[in-house]
């Protein structure tokens, strides 16, 4: 993949509303791969506003619950993970 196409993904799914219209619908898997992609593409502010969104939509049972209080150190933790 260019560098070109891979910078037109971050600036398309940087933009707060896709975190806002889109989080809530996707697995936490699919979100943890996700917001992978965009802190190592150098959108890291808009990792974190995926991961908030997508836990508002999230049961007490699922992965990213507490995410809301913790945002920054679960990024953290994802990114120490796949490395």
């Amino acid at each position: 993949m260019s560098r070109r196409a891979m910078r037109l993904f971050a600036e398309a799914f940087s933009r707060p509303w896709a975190a806002r219209e889109l989080a809530t619908a996707m697995e936490c898997a699919e979100v943890d791969a996700f917001v992978r992609l965009l802190a190592e593409l150098g959108e890291r502010r808009a990792a974190l506003e995926w991961l908030v969104d997508h836990a508002r939509g999230d049961d007490f049972d699922d992965a990213h619950w507490s995410v809301p209080v913790d945002a920054e150190q679960y990024l953290e933790r994802l990114m120490g993970r796949w490395s």
